[in-house]
């Protein structure tokens, strides 16, 4: 996906977007709770340097990192309008972060201090099984030794193909009362972006690239729009 592409379907949705975090459509809350306690028995006694891929606003990385030493932050994402609001949230709460208008599926770039977490909500969906496999071997081989990763992204039902998957999340934002303007610029991203994968290949495209699985849920507070929260280590 381009720069361009990114950046427009940002702008688009954003409004859109925030409806659904304030509405807890996508289970954030439960999400978000979850994940700042995985996150907080990893590191209590040592500080973290985060890598986080396809960053978006970085909203609710306050909230994960409040009881950790986030020593420092890389936001990575490729719509240039995402990182200028993540930039606003971040020093809003004083975490010092550096940011790269990079393609995630690149892996990560270049930073001097390397990261010893890397963390992913929401993004990797959009690419192919074929992309996401390229992408977790890449990490591991840029991780380095004990470095940990926390993803969070879309399931499958066992046995359920895409076009159901769109036509059952369609049918969980129609019953979420999602305006009709709105649910239409989803779905077109939906149908063009979204790969979504079932728990076991989740699973294999994690460990069949190197990394263990430390922590495994899939969060059905929807049973329409199931999340998975997989916690792997280098």
């Amino acid at each position: 996906m381009s720069t361009q592409q990114t950046t427009s379907i940002f702008m688009n949705q954003w409004q859109a977007y925030q409806w659904a975090i304030e509405q807890n459509v996508m289970g954030h809350e439960q999400l978000v709770e979850i994940a700042a306690e995985l996150i907080n028995q990893q590191f209590q006694n040592r500080p973290v340097i985060m890598a986080d891929l396809g960053c978006g606003d970085s909203r609710f990385i306050p909230d994960l990192t409040r009881t950790i030493h986030l020593d420092r932050y890389y936001g990575i994402d490729l719509a240039d309008n995402a990182l200028n609001l993540s930039a606003q949230w971040l020093l809003n709460n004083n975490i010092t972060f550096q940011q790269f208008s990079h393609d995630l599926f690149s892996g990560l770039p270049e930073t001097q201090v390397p990261p010893n977490f890397i963390y992913s909500s929401f993004a990797i969906h959009h690419g192919d099984t074929s992309q996401k496999r390229q992408l977790m071997q890449a990490l591991y081989q840029q991780a380095g030794r004990g470095t940990l990763f926390l993803l969070i992204d879309i399931l499958l039902h066992p046995e359920q193909t895409r076009t159901e998957y769109c036509e059952m999340l369609e049918q969980h934002f129609e019953e979420q009362h999602c305006r009709s303007d709105w649910l239409a610029s989803i779905m077109q991203h939906v149908y063009e972006f979204d790969y979504p994968e079932t728990i076991g290949s989740w699973q294999d495209i994690a460990t069949s690239s190197g990394w263990q699985v430390l922590y495994q849920q899939a969060l059905n507070k929807f049973d329409k729009y199931p999340v998975l929260i997989m916690l792997l280590q280098r």
